[in-house]
């Protein structure tokens, strides 16, 4: 009973209307440049998974974390952050890449958490301008 009630709620809370588009938009993209059609078929993507999957994977996410990991990469890694990411905070990224042995970081000027998404010919060449250069 209860499982079915909060998926129900969840699925609810998490429906596509203009509320959640507007919040959706501004707090995980940058709502200047993103495609419409980006932030809904993200949208989707939520309401659609079961509340139970989104609540382990939130909580693997919080828990987990592989910084002890990163110093035995041995490959080029490109880093690439938004300016304006509101999920992972810039100061984690560039620690990030002080601790891959050979990391480089990309911001992209005004992305946000979804830079690839916002700006996605930016991060195609900053992709490009990196294989071109290791």
């Amino acid at each position: 009973f209860v499982p079915g009630v909060m998926n129900h709620l969840w699925r609810r809370f998490t429906e596509k209307n203009h509320l959640n588009f507007f919040l959706t938009s501004h707090l995980g993209f940058n709502s200047s440049h993103v495609q419409k059609h980006d932030v809904i078929s993200y949208m989707e993507s939520v309401n659609e998974m079961p509340l139970s999957v989104f609540h382990a994977l939130m909580a693997d996410y919080s828990r987990y974390d592989g910084r002890s990991h990163l110093s035995k990469i041995r490959c080029p890694v490109l880093v690439i952050s938004g300016e304006d990411d509101r999920v992972t905070p810039m100061a984690l990224q560039e620690e990030i890449v002080r601790l891959l042995p050979q990391g480089e970081l990309a911001c992209v000027p005004k992305g946000s958490h979804n830079a690839h998404t916002d700006f996605p010919e930016v991060v195609n060449q900053m992709i490009d301008g990196f294989l071109k250069r290791i």
